[in-house]
Order: structure tokens, then C-alpha cells, then sequence
């Protein structure tokens, strides 16, 4: 399981809606809206998750 950084959702990587590489990490997003959202703006995201 992981954690969808932009609504916070735990999903399951397997059964992800959607995932976006970046800096070498693989991310997993319930749906495209969440992944779109992240792009926009990764290091916003990355700094909430501490």
C-alpha cells in the first residue's frame, strides 16, 4: 500500500489509476485528477509528505 500525496488515499500500487516517474521515484495516484495535480507542482507535494 501507499499513500496518494495529493488526497491522501491509501491504494494499492498494483491497482494504482494512474503513477508518474519523477526524479528516478515512482509515484501512485488514485486517478489521472490526482497525477495531473502532482505534476503540476511535484516539490509542493513532496515537502507535505515531510
Amino acid at each position: 500500500m501507499v499513500t496518494d500525496l495529493v488526497c491522501g488515499s491509501n491504494i494499492d500500487e498494483m491497482n494504482a489509476g494512474a503513477s508518474y516517474n519523477y526524479k528516478r521515484q515512482t509515484y501512485y495516484f488514485c486517478g489521472t485528477s490526482c497525477k495531473d495535480e502532482f505534476t503540476k507542482a511535484p516539490v509542493k507535494f513532496l515537502k507535505k509528505r515531510g
